[in-house]
């Protein structure tokens, strides 16, 4: 059987798509008028749309048919009936087409080979010619019924019997689906989109060319048109957003087998008619590509070019030409996106869409998986991998135990949940979540919300989930966090991102912090911190339950201050966009001689290493490191930079490429306190006196033991010391991963070719097996 499988494969073209920008730049317009053989003109009655909308619709798939340049709405039963007559046009043969398909995929295979023959007839002739040829198939009638109950839709028999069958275009090679997702306009939701969406994405980045680059956002969220609520002013500019979403986009791991298989950009600008002459629009096309060219998402093709070679596609969104060229372009960016997949993986992936339920429990998921013929467990891992990670079809926290037996076969659930708590923030007047106005006040002002919140969400109120199973699934995700009991007695749960921005100030530097030390930079290799790393860090530092805890209420979305409960000290940890910078405040009647710095600089770098893998991002693309504001002569200037910190054990010092050479200075007494400890060393790497602490990591955060051999080889580990090791404990995976990590700490074998033991080693072995929702 497994060498019929491997012959049974097809060209499978179906792309995930999804808009993101500030609101009223056209996202919603653009895929309306992709939709369309001829564009508006002008935007009718019905087409406007207010300047200032609420913070988001349901974030809902559309799934688009394309062939050629013309665009439709499918249903998931028009899209399996594409996928059967691609099955044909590519001359799969009867045999292996009915040999491995699944129960939905076979019976439309038997009504479109037979009802040409039949047509004449009463549809249930049909249904009794179809019924015969599956009961003689597989000899058993009690499949049959369990098929035709469970799988086959009204809607696939009307497909045949209306004859919209032949004007279905079959999935092939020369066309593609489309999953569009309109993620809507607020940031915050984009906060949390690397944790949410699959690894393959076309992102359509937009923006309004009528904008200043410059300018920082302000956005006003609405409940209704009567709604008062003040602006919301972001302290981003227009070019500063595209510009790390450009880098988190190219930082995301590809965890897909086949090639090709990545996410990739395509920058709009939209109210191309609203600008003034060709050369502001050159302009901005120079500024940007001006900070772009150059970079690794340039030279990696991660970004699609218009027909003239540039990086920005202007568009007036209801000009046909210009929707025509976006189609052109989105073909093109997807060409490599066509590859092989296993008839069977498919044929599962239909069964899960036609049973239309988004939660299953894991033994169903199974018995599904068995009926489209996967019937062993590395198969089983294969498919669910193909459907998570490539298709986004589906689901599965197997190292949360509250939903190691439950496959969520519909993810947009989490995506309706994540907006229902944001536009809870937003429209707190038109109260949807929460119990009363002081809870909605709450949350809008601090971000925090109990779970008692959460019964009144969709997702717990239509049986889908428990909010018992919620929480530790945003909780794993790094989404929230707990924050301890509120005056009632309820247990907290702190949202970061639905705050707001703080209040625009005078930009920290160098110049403006107390004497004694020099504020620590986080820098990130794709230049900017990607999305989502600043609010899942703060709730994976407060999820270590430590001595770390909110120092107050007034908190922010980019600006979070912590106290460090046993010493008393204050963090401030502040995004701005390009790197993180971490300040600390004196407690009173203590010294700055008083405080961890050394600690506290290892604490942020394990819960940056955590949070990188968590969202699914390549730790060698992102690679987070340290610096301060450069302090060598003729550079501490009003414009400050940053000078990352080289830092070795025999000569820490930090190096500034701000120049045409590259300079480099010793620490100063200022600097190098983030990195002495009580024996005034360096110590980076781990030793076998860490033991406990990495197995309790592994322990906290549900890592599957089963994998301990593929992590050891990935730690530098050689095959014949794991052997050993499995023969000595007798095959028990705690006490084989007990020693294996044992090995590793003491740098046995190939170790330190592989990486010295540490927190990023750690972690970049996890992502290379597959852990990376650790």
């Amino acid at each position: 059987m497994d060498k019929l499988q491997d012959k049974a494969k097809v060209k499978v073209q179906i792309i995930s798509c999804m808009t993101v920008g500030p609101p009223t730049v056209g996202k919603t317009t653009l895929r309306e008028q992709l939709l369309t053989d001829q564009c508006n003109n002008e935007p009718s009655q019905q087409h406007k749309r207010p300047l200032s909308t609420q913070v988001a619709e349901r974030k809902k798939i559309f799934r688009l048919a394309a062939n050629n340049n013309k665009w439709n709405h499918i249903t998931s039963d028009e899209e399996l009936t594409g996928f059967v007559k691609g099955l044909d046009r590519n001359r799969n043969t009867k045999f292996d087409i009915l040999t491995i398909i699944s129960a939905t995929t076979l019976t439309l295979v038997i009504y479109s080979y037979f009802y040409t023959f039949f047509h004449s007839q009463d549809t249930m002739i049909v249904e009794a010619i179809a019924s015969f040829i599956i009961i003689m198939y597989h000899f058993s009638p009690r499949m049959y019924m369990y098929m035709y109950k469970n799988i086959v839709s009204k809607s696939v028999i009307n497909a045949v019997r209306n004859k919209t069958f032949e004007q279905i275009p079959p999935v092939s090679s020369d066309n593609f689906i489309i999953h569009f997702k309109d993620t809507g306009g607020q940031p915050e939701f984009h906060e949390v989109i690397p944790a949410l969406v699959s690894q393959s994405t076309l992102y359509l980045i937009m923006f309004n060319l009528n904008e200043d680059l410059e300018k920082e956002y302000s956005v006003t969220y609405k409940a209704s048109e009567e709604d008062t609520s003040s602006g919301y002013e972001s302290s981003f500019t227009v070019k500063e957003t595209i510009l790390q979403i450009l880098g988190s986009i190219q930082s995301l791991h590809n965890h897909a087998t086949e090639p090709g298989i990545t996410s990739n950009a395509l920058i709009i600008g939209t109210h191309k008619d609203k600008i003034k002459g060709t050369r502001q629009l050159r302009q901005i096309q120079q500024e940007l590509e001006k900070e772009i060219k150059g970079t690794d998402w340039y030279t990696s093709d991660a970004i699609a070019t218009t027909p003239n070679g540039d990086l920005v596609l202007p568009i007036n969104t209801y000009n046909h030409n210009d929707v025509e060229i976006v189609k052109d372009m989105i073909k093109q960016s997807t060409a490599t996106r066509t590859y092989m997949v296993p008839v069977t993986f498919v044929a599962l992936y239909f069964t899960i869409e036609k049973l239309n339920k988004p939660v299953m429990s894991l033994n169903k998921f199974k018995k599904h998986a068995h009926d489209c013929n996967i019937t062993n467990k590395i198969e089983l891992n294969r498919v669910c991998q193909y459907l998570q990670d490539t298709m986004g079809a589906i689901r599965y926290f197997k190292n949360i135990p509250e939903m190691k037996d439950i496959i969520i076969t519909d993810p947009q659930i989490l995506f309706d949940l994540v907006n229902e708590l944001i536009l809870c923030t937003f429209t707190f007047k038109n109260i949807r979540t929460m119990s009363s106005r002081s809870q909605a006040e709450r949350f809008r002002s601090s971000g925090r919300f109990t779970k008692q919140s959460l019964q009144e969400c969709d997702i717990v109120k239509k049986g889908f989930l428990t909010a018992d199973q919620v929480i530790p699934i945003l909780i794993h995700l790094s989404i929230i966090a707990p924050v301890g009991i509120n005056s009632k007695g309820y247990k907290e749960y702190f949202l970061p991102c639905v705050l707001f921005h703080a209040p625009v100030s005078v930009p920290a530097s160098m110049l403006t912090v107390a004497t004694g030390y020099s504020p620590l930079l986080v820098t990130f290799k794709c230049g900017y911190t990607p999305r989502g790393v600043f609010s899942c860090l703060i709730s994976s530092i407060l999820c270590s339950e430590g001595q770390w805890v909110l120092a107050s209420d007034k908190i922010y979305r980019n600006q979070v201050m912590f106290h460090l409960t046993e010493c008393g000290h204050y963090v401030l940890l502040k995004n701005c966009i390009k790197y993180l910078q971490v300040t600390i405040t004196v407690c009173h009647g203590s010294t700055i001689s008083d405080v961890p710095f050394p600690e506290i600089q290892k604490f942020l770098s394990q819960h940056l290493s955590i949070v990188i893998t968590k969202l699914r991002y390549s730790a060698s693309k992102v690679g987070h490191s340290f610096g301060f504001y450069c302090t060598l002569e003729d550079h501490a200037t009003s414009d400050p930079h940053i000078a990352q910190c080289i830092s070795n054990v025999q000569n820490p010092h930090i190096k500034c490429s701000d120049s045409p050479s590259p300079m480099t200075a010793s620490l100063t007494p200022e600097q190098a306190i983030w990195f002495k400890d009580d024996s005034n060393t360096l110590r980076t790497t781990f030793d076998i006196t860490h033991l406990s602490m990495v197995i309790q990591f592994l322990n906290k955060e549900h890592y599957d033991v089963a994998t301990w051999q593929q992590l050891g080889l990935a730690l530098g580990i050689y095959q014949p010391t794991l052997n050993k090791i499995e023969s000595d404990a007798r095959g028990k995976t705690e006490d084989c991963l007990r020693e294996c990590l044992s090995s590793w700490l003491r740098q046995e074998d190939s170790v330190k070719e592989s990486g010295i033991p540490n927190w990023y080693t750690l972690a970049k072995a996890l992502d290379s097996i597959g852990q990376h929702s650790i």
